[in-house]
């Protein structure tokens, strides 16, 4: 991120403002719009290529293992925090 100013002020509507985790997966352009909710969560559509962001993206396996283990973090906790049930958890676990 490009710092403005040294103000606090400007630095947060920088951030505030900035389109940085919005980039399109399919076209990576920083286009990604709100268009609506679905099941509760925000979708996104990108104004260059008019597709949606995957709402549901699977979890890494190797992800969950570490977070399981090095983290110490239980099943219900991983499932809450990667929206799925605590039986996908586990099975992706083993």
């Amino acid at each position: 991120m490009i710092k403005i100013a040294e103000s606090t002020e400007l630095w947060y509507f920088q951030r505030f403002f900035t389109n940085k985790y919005k980039k399109c997966p399919f076209c990576l352009k920083n286009t990604l719009v709100k268009n609506g909710r679905k099941n509760g969560r925000q979708r996104y559509k990108c104004s260059q290529c008019k597709r949606y962001r995957p709402q549901n993206e699977r979890p890494d396996n190797r992800l969950l293992l570490y977070q399981y283990i090095h983290h110490k973090q239980t099943c219900s906790h991983l499932a809450q925090h990667h929206h799925c049930r605590i039986k996908t958890i586990r099975r992706r676990i083993r």
